[in-house]
């Protein structure tokens, strides 16, 4: 017997609840009237039965599985997380799943996933890419598969995200307003767009004060959390004290992290010896000291604009008369002053 539940079909279930295929069909994707006591009978068989319908079948037939493709640089990323917490949930209304992929900031996993995106039938792909080209994407659009990036854009393919260059400017000059002059910056995967904004975002504040980069104290941490500790130790351990950063700023929120617990860890105290700051929010407890100098991304915003991006490029699929402009989406940025950027133009007396 449970070797057959096992097996059932929708022939089993048409025939243990007395009716045709094409009813539990009706029933299944409750798009026909149906009497309450026919779909009653039909759900019934399907529980004894234990019947999965097979979705991939159906879609061969509809063309449509109300799934979304989304591809995550990482999942450690609160931010990250969040925006994709977003786009779960608006997705929901337009009675769509998502299905998510991490790659791990690496573009050959990144082509790996999103040809498995290609080939298993969702509907759209929505991604946070490492791509250094748009190639990939466009033969997406090609094959009729919309595509629609957040966070990090990708040549000419529709985006949502944020001036990465002039959030961290802003964040530059407000650091070197508190005396600061010896600033260590914490850079991004290389050749990625946000990486190459905000750190030329840094690099043109630090210009136009008159302050020289140091190249010791530009540490390429790769977004990663882990790196930046050990990047910060080996920093901190091997030069001078009189050459140690006033000031850290970091290109994300979990470099951020690790940056923080290696200065904590080599025995130094934020902000009164080491300043420090950073692109996203820490989501620290809310008592925690002292509060992080940040520059907030509203998640939930770029969650819920690039989910309706993507319905509206589903629909031009069908609909030519709704077709759009190339979008690119700015979501403001928000300057949290925090507590850990010390003013080091006030001397103690």
């Amino acid at each position: 017997m449970w070797g057959k539940i096992l097996n059932s079909n929708i022939t089993d279930v048409a025939k243990l609840a007395g009716v045709s295929i094409s009813t539990v069909s009706r029933v299944l994707r409750d798009n026909y009237p149906v009497s309450d006591k026919t779909k009653e009978k039909v759900l019934n068989a399907v529980k004894t039965l234990n019947f999965t319908p097979n979705l991939i079948a159906s879609s061969l037939k509809s063309k449509q599985v109300n799934l979304l493709g989304v591809v995550l640089p990482n999942l450690k990323n609160n931010v990250i997380m969040s925006i994709a917490e977003s786009i779960t949930f608006e997705a929901k209304k337009y009675g769509y799943m998502t299905l998510f992929a991490c790659t791990e900031n690496n573009e050959e996993l990144e082509k790996i996933i999103l040809n498995l995106f290609r080939s298993s039938l969702v509907d759209a792909i929505i991604a946070a890419s490492v791509m250094k080209d748009d190639s990939v994407f466009k033969m997406m659009q090609s094959i009729n598969i919309p595509v629609a990036l957040f966070d990090r854009s990708v040549g000419d393919i529709d985006w949502v995200g944020e001036d990465g260059y002039r959030a961290s400017y802003d964040m530059t000059k407000y650091i070197i307003s508190k005396g600061h002059k010896r600033i260590a910056f914490l850079k991004g995967v290389q050749d990625i767009t946000i990486s190459k904004e905000r750190y030329t975002g840094y690099l043109d504040a630090m210009k136009e004060s008159g302050i020289p980069v140091i190249p010791e104290l530009q540490l390429p941490g790769d977004f990663k959390e882990d790196k930046a500790f050990d990047l910060v130790r080996d920093l901190l351990c091997n030069i001078e004290k009189d050459k140690y950063p006033t000031a850290i700023f970091t290109s994300n929120s979990s470099m951020a992290k690790g940056a923080m617990n290696a200065i904590l860890e080599c025995g130094h105290r934020i902000p009164e010896e080491i300043s420090i700051a950073s692109y996203g929010d820490l989501d620290l407890p809310k008592n925690a000291r002292p509060r992080i100098t940040c520059i907030r991304q509203n998640a939930r915003e770029i969650g819920k604009l690039i989910t309706e991006l993507i319905m509206h490029k589903i629909e031009e699929k069908t609909n030519k008369e709704k077709r759009m402009e190339r979008s690119r989406i700015i979501v403001p940025v928000t300057f949290d002053e925090g507590e850990s950027i010390r003013d080091i133009n006030c001397r103690p007396l």
